[in-house]
């Protein structure tokens, strides 16, 4: 099945990854609960945890079968790696997001989800870390981070909520967003000038769209970084309910200080 997908050319994986975001943003997540998921008309299929993308790619063998036409090209490599502890769910999606086309990027989101992430009792729920890996240079401060946040969390919010029969009042989806002040604790080993320190805070009110329901606030921490010789706009964060001294926030900072980029 890999074979099949990496067959198609880049245009091509992209249009299908869009329509499959475009139609499933939902349910592609809440596929990591065990959920079902609708994909390409291929009609309903029970999947396994984590599994929404290798429909994607089932969807893409069929297409190839039906005499699409593709071109062979080899898998491109990430100029960068970081590692993210057993159990945590991983999840690529490319820009323009489906659920939030307002954000006028290119480039992808990058994201690794606790393992408790959809299950409240868990001390990983809605505890994952995410970055986004963007086209050339995007300038950011706490006007443009707080815009694109509320962005994405509210068009998260409709359109998972609209999927799932529940209403939301996008108004309280808020982002506050706050720089980090010289010598304060920022929760990193990474010495003083190291780009993987965090620049900014963040406090988002948002609502638990997969699971109850109700209303959530998160802590984030921001890091940013243009990486000039790649051409591309680095944004790491780490989001949680936890207070940031919980023992969760040690892996999430780990997992964002990993982080290595090949210039």
């Amino acid at each position: 099945m890999a074979i099949v997908w990496n067959a198609l050319s880049m245009d091509t994986r992209r249009s299908l990854e869009t329509l499959f975001l475009n139609a499933t943003v939902a349910s592609a997540v809440s596929s990591a609960q065990g959920g079902e998921v609708r994909v390409c008309d291929c009609g309903r299929r029970r999947l396994e945890s984590g599994m929404a993308w290798m429909t994607l790619r089932l969807c893409a063998a069929t297409l190839l079968a039906a005499g699409m036409n593709a071109t062979a090209a080899p898998a491109a490599v990430d100029p960068f790696e970081f590692k993210a502890p057993p159990g945590w769910r991983e999840e690529r999606i490319p820009f323009p997001l489906g659920f939030a086309p307002q954000m006028k990027y290119r480039g992808f989101e990058e994201l690794r989800f606790g393992p408790g992430m959809f299950r409240p009792a868990s001390d990983t729920y809605w505890t994952y870390a995410f970055f986004w890996w963007l086209d050339g240079k995007q300038e950011f401060d706490e006007a443009a981070l707080k815009r694109d946040l509320e962005l994405y969390y509210r068009g998260l919010t409709r359109s998972v909520g609209s999927s799932r029969g529940f209403k939301f009042d996008l108004n309280r989806v808020t982002a506050e967003v706050t720089p980090v002040k010289a010598g304060e604790a920022s929760g990193t080993t990474k010495t003083k000038g190291d780009y993987r320190r965090p620049r900014y805070t963040v406090k988002l009110r948002t609502y638990d769209v997969f699971a109850t329901g109700k209303e959530l606030e998160l802590r984030g921490e921001i890091s940013l970084r243009y990486f000039k010789d790649l051409k591309r706009t680095w944004v790491w964060i780490n989001v949680s309910p936890m207070k940031s001294d919980d023992a969760v926030w040690k892996s999430l900072r780990a997992i964002r200080d990993s982080f290595k980029a090949r210039e």
